[in-house]
């Protein structure tokens, strides 16, 4: 292998001795590299990219150290609700690190206003909560009215509850400035009616040509209204796949867990009918299954979408079309579910980024 793809792959790993070792001696400082080396924090590393000859852009680097996570072993997490990836939990870094890379970047003409994919390094870092690096970018010259979509770094920091960062960019934002906040607490409406589905002649034939396909017996419960339910066999199934395929036909599939996971069968070809049967809601937010079947159906109407899974406090399933404004929709899903956010993937923006990718999938979780 390679000095630089050595240095690709310690990087990648987060070796930050061994890739300082393969700088000297002598991997090729490359950009891609450089914004590996930016997520790290580590500014001792970014100053070993800057040989003489060396052409680097600070301004990706410095989009790249506002994603400020690393990889930390379960034992060596420290306290907090972090996410988890591949057995690693991805935790914050320390903001003092940032600071110094930022310092670092800045001093090597990073544009203070570049627009990315998650909006300027200010509102990233006002996203973050990083109260002295927006102190920083402040003083460098930021621009803190600068607006991407419907956010602006005091709406983020309103959105994320930061309140050090909120006042500070209070006192240089416009005086119309409309932060993105949370919603107020809601009161939940009137749960989805518990429905009546026959099983007709069509549904029943959909059963048993499934039962065929799956080479598994169905269990009949009474709690899903005329459904059915197969254990989901080892080796999986496409499930959206089978939901096109038995829909027209009048049963609705998608899959459902309790302890393990379930293909249930319903005589419908109404998803909100499976909304009402497995009882669909949260109530630690206010909203009964009745206020969510409301706002999916609305999502609809814009943004029409197939649901693979439906429990009792979970959806999720697949967007049918492009998303037109990722970054607005994004900022509607996190007020209508914050958890996938909050105890998800962290910010708004990274939710948005998510949404901007082709065959974009939604998940709504109520813890």
């Amino acid at each position: 292998m390679s000095l630089d793809r050595e240095l690709q792959q310690a990087l990648k790993e987060e070796q930050v001795e061994s890739a300082l070792a393969l700088l000297e001696a002598g991997a090729k400082p490359s950009q891609k590299a450089f914004e590996q080396a930016a997520r790290l924090a580590e500014v001792e590393l970014l100053r070993a990219f800057y040989r003489p000859k060396a052409r680097l852009k600070a301004g990706p680097a410095l989009a790249e150290l506002l994603l400020p996570s690393r990889r930390v072993p379960a034992g060596q997490a420290p306290p907090g609700n972090w996410s988890r990836v591949n057995g690693l939990f991805m935790v914050p870094q320390p903001e003092e690190r940032i600071l110094a890379c930022t310092r670092f970047l800045l001093e090597k003409g990073a544009d203070l206003n570049a627009v990315g994919e998650l909006g300027t390094p200010l509102m990233q870092a006002a996203s973050q909560g990083l109260v002295e690096v927006v102190r920083l970018l402040l003083q460098a010259g930021a621009d803190a009215n600068i607006q991407v979509g419907d956010s602006t770094a005091l709406s983020l920091a309103v959105l994320f509850q930061f309140r050090a960062v909120e006042e500070i960019l209070r006192g240089v934002s416009a005086a119309d400035a409309t932060p993105v906040a949370k919603p107020p607490e809601r009161v939940a409406g009137p749960p989805l009616p518990r429905p009546r589905l026959p099983q007709t002649p069509e549904f029943l034939e959909a059963v048993a040509e499934l039962e065929r396909l799956l080479g598994a017996g169905f269990q009949t419960k009474d709690e899903l209204c005329g459904g059915v339910e197969f254990a989901i066999p080892s080796a999986g199934v496409n499930t959206l796949e089978l939901q096109r395929r038995y829909r027209s036909r009048g049963a609705f599939v998608f899959e459902s867990q309790r302890r393990d996971k379930f293909l249930v069968v319903l005589p419908t070809r109404d998803w909100s009918a499976a909304l009402a049967v497995m009882h669909t809601s949260a109530g630690n937010y206010g909203m009964s299954s009745g206020d969510i079947a409301s706002w999916m159906k609305n999502l609809e109407t814009t943004q029409p979408f197939e649901l693979e899974h439906i429990s009792h406090s979970t959806l999720s399933g697949r967007f049918l079309t492009p998303i037109a404004d990722p970054a607005r929709l994004a900022e509607e899903m996190y007020r209508f579910c914050p958890d996938i956010v909050d105890q998800g993937c962290g910010s708004v923006a990274r939710l948005a980024r998510e949404l901007d990718k082709p065959n974009a999938r939604l998940f709504f979780w109520w813890d």
